[in-house]
């Protein structure tokens, strides 16, 4: 079973390289922006039911759980906006970038604060259980980036892998950290796919 931090840093990661590639290549934003904007609101209602839960009975963590509970509805908020905005609207990509903004002023502190705080206050058999719990979640709703490709009949809103995301992710993996280990450990919702992309 996988640790709940590593399954969360893993579609983390994910996104962002989602992201990075809109970015790179608005052209892309009909194919990929469907993808975010599914894996981001299934991972934050797996994210709440799972670590938010767990962390919620220690009350010193009580104003940086409901921030970020607070920090959810404000990007859910925006993706409504962006799912209401033509692709060839001027706007999109201003939005598009507003809520990456909004998206990493509610990552960056998590992935400090709060996984330091669960990974001190949940023992490991406690995150390998929400990280399985995590998982099936996702799962379940075909949310995570791999896992669209997973089901035979997807939503109509699932778009194929993006193949500069793979392309990205393999290379993370042929050159490690100094560590030794890859720069992204546990892409968990990606391993199917790259398997079979090879």
């Amino acid at each position: 079973m996988i640790d709940l931090l590593d399954a969360l840093a893993a579609d983390h990661a994910a996104v962002r390289a989602m992201i990075a590639e809109v970015f790179a290549n608005p052209g892309r934003r009909r194919a990929l922006y469907p993808q975010i904007s599914r894996a981001l609101r299934y991972h934050s209602d797996a994210e709440e039911k799972t670590l938010y839960q767990a962390l919620g009975a220690y009350p010193q963590e009580t104003a940086d759980i409901d921030r970020s509970y607070d920090e959810h509805g404000a990007l859910d908020n925006i993706l409504r906006e962006l799912d209401a905005t033509a692709y060839g609207d001027p706007n999109f990509m201003d939005r598009f970038a507003q809520m990456n903004t909004m998206l990493e002023q509610h990552l960056v502190p998590e992935e400090s604060r709060v996984f330091a705080a669960a990974g001190q206050l949940l023992d490991a058999s406690t995150r390998r259980r929400l990280g399985a719990q995590y998982e099936r979640m996702m799962h379940r709703e075909g949310a995570t980036v791999s896992d669209q490709h997973r089901y035979s009949n997807p939503c109509r809103t699932c778009q194929p892998q993006p193949v500069g995301l793979v392309a990205n992710v393999k290379q993370a993996l042929k050159n490690p950290t100094e560590s030794g280990r890859p720069r992204w450990h546990s892409l968990v919702g990606i391993w199917p796919f790259l398997s079979k992309a090879k």
